[in-house]
């Protein structure tokens, strides 16, 4: 899998994978109340630094790992198969990958987008967005997450997913406009809403 054709630029953003100068805005992302609100509990100062420098890391094994993987074709119908995260016991995907995405026009940054990769063979991935303020509203979460579900699509990975809370709309319109399918979940805590996207 070629991982250098995910961070070509899209309309509006350069996308680059997390780097070490990006501690403080990956810290301030995690420590905010409003960006955590449909993820969890904010971090404080010191663990979101800790889960900064262990993010790092599992980019770097995953870049060292993921790109020698030959995708293989898959008999079993992708509609007719477990959620990924259901499909394992391991509390955390396989590999982790982080991308920045920066406005084109400047150096700010819109946002913090994961890729998680659920097993070793690349076929399922989930999909996760944190934006800054200045990347709420004007349509970029779709933007990048539209291209990098196509990309990841186009490597050769079978299916692209997506998690959010029932009660957040601003996510599911998101979900909607970048291609994904929503199948509503009745889980403990709550209605959670599963997104799913294979073309």
């Amino acid at each position: 899998m070629d991982f250098h054709a995910l961070l070509r630029p899209t309309e509006r953003l350069r996308l680059r994978w997390l780097e070490p100068r990006d501690e403080a805005v990956f810290c301030a992302l995690y420590g905010c109340p409003d960006t955590m609100r449909g993820i969890g509990a904010p971090l404080a100062p010191a663990e979101a630094r800790e889960r900064f420098s262990a993010r790092l890391q599992m980019q770097q094994q995953a870049l060292d790992i993921l790109p020698q993987r030959v995708v293989s074709a898959r008999e079993e119908s992708i509609e007719s198969l477990k959620w990924p995260w259901e499909n394992t016991s391991a509390e955390q995907p396989n590999h982790c990958l982080r991308v920045v995405a920066e406005l084109a026009v400047d150096t700010g940054v819109a946002g913090l987008f994961g890729l998680d990769c659920w097993d070793d063979d690349g076929h399922e991935w989930e999909l996760g967005v944190m934006t800054l303020p200045n990347g709420r509203g004007h349509g970029y979460p779709t933007e990048v997450l539209s291209v990098l579900s196509a990309r990841l699509l186009e490597l050769g990975a079978h299916r692209i997913t997506l998690r959010c809370k029932a009660e957040n709309h601003a996510a599911r319109r998101t979900a909607v406009r970048a291609g994904f399918r929503g199948y509503e979940v009745a889980l403990p805590g709550g209605l959670q809403v599963y997104w799913s996207r294979t073309s």
